[in-house]
């Protein structure tokens, strides 16, 4: 082999190495609740948001999308959004952007559920970026739409984003803080 075809060989095994990772974390992630919190524990400085989770509504969807607040270099995420069962919605499901797909994302997870505990809807959405350099989020970027049958207008509903469920993690695999804008 060259040195060249070593090194391509090296950046694939790693790429499949941080996506392995990614998926071990997210699965358990998405199986289970989060614990309790410790409310003893001294109170976190204020973090840095990196980006923000926006979810828009329309007439029969919701679209999800990450606003960067600078560039970075994204391989996985796992989002959770939650709202009440008894709402008057049913048919739920998520469908990823194709440009999202196109560029090396893969969604392993695209699962809505009813918490039997809760009483809440689950919508869980997870992706991968299979590229070994991981993808750049720099710019406003569409996740994805959520899609509804509704016998009343979506605008009325709420869902909530379950923070102990949602993470955007860096190459590096470092977690990037986050905020929610619900439009």
């Amino acid at each position: 082999m060259t040195k060249i075809d070593i090194r391509l060989v090296i950046a694939a095994l790693l790429g499949l190495l941080v996506s392995i990772v990614a998926i071990a974390f997210l699965s358990q992630k998405i199986s289970g609740r989060a614990g309790v919190k410790n409310f003893f524990a001294p109170a976190a400085t204020p973090k840095t948001i990196d980006a923000t989770i926006s979810l828009v509504k329309n007439k029969t969807s919701m679209t999800v999308s990450f606003v960067p607040k600078s560039q970075k270099n994204i391989s996985a995420f796992s989002i959770r959004f939650t709202y009440d069962s008894s709402a008057q919605v049913s048919g739920t499901n998520f469908v990823p952007d194709t440009a999202l797909l196109a560029s090396g994302w893969s969604f392993p997870v695209k699962k809505v559920s009813v918490d039997s505990v809760t009483g809440l809807t689950d919508v869980d959405i997870s992706a991968i970026n299979t590229n070994p350099e991981g993808y750049v989020l720099a710019a406003p970027t569409v996740i994805g739409t959520i899609n509804f049958e509704a016998s009343t207008a979506v605008s009325s509903l709420t869902l909530s984003l379950d923070k102990s469920e949602t993470k955007i993690l860096a190459k590096d695999a470092s977690e990037l803080n986050y905020d929610f804008i619900n439009k």
